[in-house]
């Protein structure tokens, strides 16, 4: 008796891309390497296994619960690379050093991380960035940011929009009132989280919570004048202050000065009202673009402009792009010379749905064929017409030609029906008569004409690709 296995599933926070998918998300990275060609950026791979100490360097060891690691026969600590910008890095140094700077670089692969699988985020997930090594010229701060929008309107995302921030500011902010140095990036990262809550004031509750499990004291949280009483306020109201130049600038002056002592001066906010300029000078469309301190990018490496992009089509995980200057990763990961550098990475996949969305198409096709891939569909008349249809195919395909044969051996009337359901452009017949005056009869698909084309005519011509 035959034995019964049961079907194996793929990992959960996994996904197969069929090949009706795989080719659309083929055609978007063409359009983003085009975009990032375009501006100069050259193409860079790396591997999927890293060392977990370059991981634990960038991002502290907060990141592995979130990360796929393990010993390999080496008993080395190699993990699935969580994200893409600590390799690119890594790879500078090993083999781009000598290289002058700024070095451009753009990248696109699959990362691994351990988070909750829902609608356009997988635990295997695809990064599409670049990255600008060695230089402190804010003017690339500002080239990332329209790039991203071009990035968005090649992909025909109409409805988007990237706000943008300068960390050094908040830091600045959170040193003025007297916030410890550790205690930075832990209220930072609040800022992102007051974004997914309706009421704010709702969220109050959960700052004081994450405070009080950090070490600080009750008295200390709820001291109005002191530095963490002061801190609870001030996220609140930088959570709300968003605008374009020149007009949110002078909100920020306000809201600035109500929390830092009279005769202090307030932290410096030149480098962002820089990046600003230069983007009106880029032609940025201020409607989709915006000056917003309510969101914080919490990874402690980030140092100075930081960026995110959101589709509003997405619902409540909106966030396709994320990027900024980071001015010290390199020497932390044991690099020299000129080490500020900035970049961006988009999530693939919600690139990908947010496209879709804005077409109206379904997520998932009908079919996970792709159709119309095929230039020719060879149908041989019989089986003893094989070796002269791969024949005639080979010719076909040196010509670039797209090619399929119907190895079936079925009628030809439905091998036809199975090459109108592949979508194929043509049919090419091929038999006796066929092969006795060396060429095929070719068929139009799409307005039923046939004719007959000598092979020697379609050798070292365009004729027939053209055609195609």
């Amino acid at each position: 008796m035959e034995k019964k296995y049961t079907p194996v599933k793929s990992v959960r926070g996994t996904q197969d891309i069929y090949p009706e998918q795989y080719y659309r998300r083929l055609e978007a990275f063409e359009k983003l390497r085009n975009v990032f060609e375009r501006y100069g950026y050259q193409g860079i791979d790396v591997p999927l296994i890293e060392p977990v100490e370059l991981h634990l360097r960038k991002s502290g060891d907060k990141i592995l619960k979130g990360m796929y690691h393990f010993k390999d026969y080496g008993d080395r600590d190699i993990c699935l690379r969580p994200e893409i910008t600590a390799s690119v890095v890594r790879a500078f140094n090993e083999g781009l050093a000598n290289e002058k700077r700024p070095v451009k670089l753009y990248y696109h692969g699959a990362v691994f991380r351990y988070d909750k699988p829902q609608e356009g985020r997988y635990r295997q997930f695809t990064q599409t960035g670049v990255e600008v090594i060695g230089t402190s010229a804010l003017e690339y701060d500002a080239e990332m940011i329209m790039m991203t929008s071009e990035c968005m309107e090649s992909l025909g995302i109409q409805n988007y929009e990237i706000a943008i921030s300068d960390v050094s500011i908040l830091f600045a902010l959170l040193d003025a009132i007297g916030l410890p140095q550790e205690k930075k990036s832990l209220i930072i990262g609040y800022l992102e989280d007051l974004n997914k809550v309706p009421d704010k004031n709702d969220f109050i509750p959960i700052i004081k919570k994450g405070l009080a499990e950090s070490g600080v004291s009750e008295s200390e949280i709820n001291a109005e004048h002191g530095p963490y009483g002061k801190v609870v306020k001030l996220i609140l109201q930088l959570s709300n202050l968003r605008g374009t130049p020149p007009e949110v600038f002078e909100r920020l002056q306000v809201t600035m000065s109500h929390f830092i002592d009279t005769g202090k001066p307030l932290p410096d906010t030149s480098s962002l009202k820089k990046v600003c300029d230069i983007l009106t000078s880029f032609g940025i469309n201020w409607n989709k673009a915006r000056v917003d301190f309510g969101f914080g990018r919490g990874l402690a490496y980030y140092t100075g402009t930081v960026f995110e992009i959101y589709s509003p089509l997405l619902g409540a995980a909106n966030q396709v792009c994320g990027g900024g200057r980071y001015d010290e990763l390199l020497n932390i990961l044991g690099g020299h010379g000129e080490a500020k550098s900035v970049g961006f990475a988009f999530g693939f996949e919600r690139l990908i749905l947010a496209a879709e969305r804005e077409r109206n198409a379904k997520t998932q096709s009908d079919c996970n064929l792709e159709k119309g891939h095929l230039d020719a569909y060879v149908i041989p008349m019989s089986e003893s017409d094989f070796p002269y249809a791969i024949k005639v195919a080979g010719i076909l395909r040196n010509e670039g030609a797209k090619v399929e044969i119907d190895f079936s051996g079925r009628h030809s009337s439905k091998a036809t029906k199975r090459a109108d359901s592949t979508g194929a452009k043509f049919v090419v017949y091929v038999g006796g008569d066929e092969e006795k005056k060396n060429g095929f009869t070719l068929k139009d698909m799409k307005f039923g004409a046939q004719e007959f084309c000598e092979l020697d005519k379609v050798k070292n011509s365009s004729l027939f690709g053209s055609r195609l």
